[in-house]
């Protein structure tokens, strides 16, 4: 089953907001087989409080989104994360630690700056180190990360 739909499709306005974040993800995505895709949804968030599948997913896509605070990621299984072209700023402390089996993520053309971007970030649990960024991630599995085209700092 394949659903596609946008937050605009349900009427929602920024009060009813934060109920759309405990909605299933299917619900307001595409999803399909083991792929969740989440672009040009009008999102403002990433479904942190909401149901997510329970299969393993090989792609989970939240690109062309006007997203600005990634919170804490729920438990789940994703091998590839973007979440290029949005409006990021602010990442919690540990968003992607629940994430199991992360081995790329895609931050590109966003507005990181460097004194976002700390090693408490990209903490994540059960998954193998291949790289490591000296000073900059704290993680075991992920391969790729795609930060560039963010904000200079000063």
């Amino acid at each position: 089953m394949v659903f596609k739909n946008k937050i605009e499709d349900f009427a929602i306005t920024p009060k009813v907001e934060d109920k759309i974040q405990h909605l299933n993800i299917c619900d307001i995505c595409e999803c399909k087989e083991k792929e969740i895709n989440c672009t040009s949804r009008h999102l403002t968030h990433h479904f942190e409080n909401s149901f997510w599948p329970s299969i393993p997913l090989e792609l989970v896509t939240f690109e062309n989104n006007s997203i600005v605070h990634l919170k804490r990621f729920p438990n789940v299984t994703i091998s590839k994360l973007i979440l290029r072209h949005n409006r990021i700023s602010k990442i919690d402390d540990n968003a992607f630690q629940e994430i199991q089996n992360l081995s790329q993520l895609d931050l590109s053309h966003n507005q990181l700056t460097s004194s976002i971007l700390l090693p408490t970030v990209f903490t994540l649990h059960i998954n193998d180190i291949m790289v490591i960024v000296k000073h900059i991630i704290d993680i075991w599995e992920l391969v790729t990360v795609r930060i560039w085209h963010g904000q200079s700092s000063g």
